[in-house]
């Protein structure tokens, strides 16, 4: 069954509305001209951080970006109740993080947190 089966799952609910949803093609067309606006200014914030390594090109709504400390950044964030997936561990992605493109306002929260992660632990270690 898991050669078959979609890698999450999805109810049956959530497929029909998603159905409907792409039936609204405005609204659909607003939606991905914000994440791909939201998914290029994030690229760009992103960049700016000492401590991240890379951030890969990406088609999707979420980035992966490879970081000193990965795990270390992924606990700070989930303290600050900001959820990413730990992709450290995985074979390819080592040392990185995956990063859901959101709205404008959890873009922002995210890259709060990140500057408060860099100004608390990668400032103070280059002193």
């Amino acid at each position: 069954m898991n050669n078959v089966k979609y890698p999450y799952n999805v109810n049956r609910l959530t497929l029909d509305f998603a159905a409907r949803a792409l039936d609204q093609e405005e609204q659909k067309d607003e939606w991905v001209r914000m994440i791909l606006e939201e998914r290029k200014a994030m690229v760009k914030k992103l960049k700016l951080f000492r401590f991240v390594q890379k951030v890969y090109s990406s088609d999707a709504n979420f980035l992966l970006v490879k970081m000193k400390n990965a795990r270390e950044v992924y606990d700070f964030l989930v303290a600050e109740k900001i959820i990413v997936r730990d992709r450290s561990e995985t074979e390819l992605c080592e040392g990185s993080l995956r990063i859901t493109i959101g709205t404008p306002g959890e873009n922002k929260k995210l890259n709060d947190a990140m500057m408060e992660y860099q100004r608390k632990y990668v400032e103070s270690c280059e002193i």
